[in-house]
Order: structure tokens, then sequence, then C-alpha cells
């Protein structure tokens, strides 16, 4: 198995296990306008971590689960 797709089995598990809180879509595109201006975003995805960073739901998207943050520590 891949690190990434360990990676999104975990923080899933982690996120069910939360009650699955998500942000508000203000605080996504908020953090959608951080990613998009950093380096190691490209292509929907954090170069960093591997995740999918978009406006769509936290069950595929790492900017609209709150148990998930930033590698950089950007927000």
């Amino acid at each position: 198995m891949s690190e990434g797709v360990r990676r999104y089995i975990d923080s899933t598990v982690e996120w069910v296990k939360e009650g699955r809180p998500e942000r508000t879509d203000a605080e996504v595109v908020a953090i959608l306008k951080i990613c998009h201006a950093c380096e190691e975003f490209q292509n929907g995805s954090c170069k960093m971590c591997g995740c999918t960073v978009n406006d769509s739901t936290g069950w595929t998207n790492k900017a609209r689960r709150t148990t998930e943050h930033c590698p950089k520590g950007h927000w």
C-alpha cells in the first residue's frame, strides 16, 4: 500500500471517529487562497502530503476536514 493511500485511510478513520466535522464554506475558501499561493500546491493537491485540497466534501478534501491541517502550518 502506498504512503498516500495509508495517509488517506488513517486521516479518514480519525475524521469519522471525531464525527466527520467539516469547516464552513468560508473557511474552505480562505484555505484554498492560502494553498493556491503555496509553492507546494500543484494540480489540486499538496505536494508535501499528497492530499487533495479543493472545495468538495470532506470525504475527498483535506481542506474541508477540521481534523486536518497544513503540513507547513499555514492553516
